[in-house]
């Protein structure tokens, strides 16, 4: 239940900055406020010492928003395309 928690804070938390992302590394400092009361679990923390995305692609939505995700995808396409 705890991913479920951070995966839709993760998407509340890009929906404020869609555009450019919060910055790198910055999902632990941001997600308290958007999680739900009635989601949170014992090991859930309002504090912003510790905790990700549990997800890269969320992770990098958060972190650099649509253009970083674009990128992101496009980097493991190449990296995956054969010749």
């Amino acid at each position: 239940m705890e991913r479920v928690n951070r995966w839709k804070s993760a998407n509340q938390v890009f929906r404020e900055k869609p555009l450019m992302g919060w910055g790198p590394a910055t999902y632990q400092f941001k997600y308290a406020p958007f999680q739900i009361a009635s989601e949170k679990t014992i090991i859930s923390t309002n504090y912003g010492k510790v905790g990700n995305a549990h997800s890269e692609y969320l992770g990098s939505l958060v972190d650099s928003g649509i253009p970083g995700i674009m990128l992101y995808f496009l980097l493991l396409i190449l990296s995956l395309r054969k010749e």
